[in-house]
C-alpha cells in the first residue's frame, strides 16, 4: 500500500510539472508579481508604522514569492 501511494504521488507530481496549466499558472503568477511586488515593496519601505523586523518580514515574503516563481518556471 505504501509503495502504491508513493507511485501515485510521484506520478501526480511529475505530471503537474509538465502540464500546460502549470505553465499558465506560473506565467500568471509572474505577471501578478511584476504588477504588485514593486509597489508593495515601495509601500513597505515608506511605511513609518512598520519597524525594521516587520519590514524585513514583508521583504522576505516578496523574495520567497519571487523564488517560487523562478523555481516554477524551470
Amino acid at each position: 500500500m505504501r509503495m502504491f501511494l508513493v507511485v501515485i504521488l510521484l506520478t501526480l507530481g511529475l505530471s503537474a510539472c509538465a502540464s500546460p496549466s502549470h505553465t499558465a499558472y506560473v506565467g500568471a503568477d509572474r505577471l501578478t508579481f511584476d504588477a504588485v511586488a514593486p509597489e508593495y515593496l515601495r509601500y513597505v519601505e515608506a511605511d513609518s508604522s512598520l519597524d525594521a523586523t516587520a519590514k524585513e518580514r514583508r521583504q522576505r515574503t516578496v523574495e520567497s514569492w519571487r523564488l517560487r516563481i523562478k523555481k516554477g518556471g524551470e
